[in-house]
């Protein structure tokens, strides 16, 4: 059974030293590829925080993190009324 993010009730603040890429909006495969262009222009170990709401993101994320090795260090499903879910996730680059 795939592992689901918790759910939040309101979207967090992204930490002011992280990068962020706001995907919300946009379809597979544009939320991966901001992610990666932007995550391209990092020193390791510096911080990306993502806001998207296609359906596809967290399972994208998760398996790019885990071919690129990069760390994710928050992932969180937030309900948001009448626009459905936004997925934030905080990732280090490795």
């Amino acid at each position: 059974m795939p592992h689901e993010s918790p759910i939040q009730l309101q979207v967090p603040s992204p930490p002011s030293d992280a990068l962020v890429v706001d995907a919300r909006g946009l379809l597979c495969p544009w939320p991966l590829l901001n992610c990666q262009r932007a995550i391209a222009s990092l020193v390791g170990g510096a911080r990306l925080a993502v806001y998207a709401d296609d359906p596809l993101a967290e399972i994208d994320l998760r398996s790019w993190c885990e071919r690129a090795g990069h760390h994710i260090v928050a992932l969180e499903q937030v309900a948001i009324r009448g626009s459905g879910k936004t997925l934030y996730a905080l990732i280090e680059k490795a």
